[in-house]
């Protein structure tokens, strides 16, 4: 079919170059310094890495979408939706970027020393339980062997009933009372057993997760991505941060408090 053509993309270390195969448009030399020139310009104009660590986890408390940062010598969230034409009449003022990061910065630093208070209440806890443990292993032991003693003793009563040296009436009034004794035996072995089987469970997760922030003092990209769920700015300034794993984190705050009461 004439006109048709097929190209085959090969990677650059299998091309065939030629050096000055063809009269340059301009010297070498120029060529190299033009290039030099757009790659520090680019490298100039390249925003940070750490610009805006929440990007688009700042959202407007009016109309629920995510503020711009603008860029400023003092940079700041706004809300766009009113330039955008959306019928929301968005009243939400402009905030600072450095309010809305100390803000964040501020509750991670107080989660992450909950977590260390956590994680040493827990430890504590661990070791509370471990000594129960061994305490309830010792009163097993003992219990067991009370147990064989009154079944020794249940066993010569009876054998005193055959032989004639005990009458019926003594051997049933003995005999309710030791297994009265061997009942409330086996009630307290039970509850022993269940306190030697606590399980030492080992660190949350969560915990884990933020007790290494405790001295945090900037606000990456991978730290917001960990741990920040949104900041919610409302039309009053007041700032809402939502931080991930809350619940969880309040919800062992909350078990060893009730453990500790």
């Amino acid at each position: 079919m004439v006109g048709l053509t097929h190209s085959v993309k090969k990677a650059k270390a299998d091309w065939i170059t030629v050096e000055a195969a063809h009269e340059g448009i301009i010297e070498p030399e120029l060529f190299q310094a033009a290039q030099a020139e757009l790659k520090a310009f680019s490298e100039k104009d390249s925003p940070a890495p750490n610009a805006n660590p929440l990007r688009r986890k700042v959202i407007c408390g009016y109309c629920g979408y995510a503020m711009q940062l603008v860029k400023a010598k003092a940079p700041y969230y706004r809300c766009c939706s009113a330039e955008l034409g959306l019928p929301y009449g968005c009243k939400t003022e402009p905030v600072s970027q450095t309010d809305i990061q100390d803000a964040v910065l501020a509750l991670i630093r107080t989660y992450a020393q909950c977590a260390v208070d956590l994680d040493r209440l827990q430890a504590e806890q661990r070791q509370r339980i471990r000594q129960a443990q061994k305490q309830a292993e010792k009163a097993l032991t003992a219990l067991q062997n009370r147990r064989q003693q009154l079944e020794l003793l249940l066993q010569n009563l009876y054998e005193q009933l055959i032989d004639g040296s005990t009458d019926r009436e003594a051997y049933l009034s003995q005999k309710q009372k030791i297994t009265a004794q061997l009942q409330e035996l086996t009630e307290k072995d039970a509850e022993l057993k269940a306190s030697a089987s606590v399980s030492d469970a080992d660190t949350s997760p969560v915990l884990e997760r933020y007790r290494q922030y405790t001295e945090l003092d900037t606000l990456t990209p991978a730290v917001a991505k960990e741990l920040v769920q949104r900041v919610v700015v409302y039309p009053d300034s007041r700032l809402e941060v939502q931080l991930n794993c809350r619940d969880e984190l309040e919800a062992l705050l909350a078990e060893v408090r009730s453990s500790i009461s």
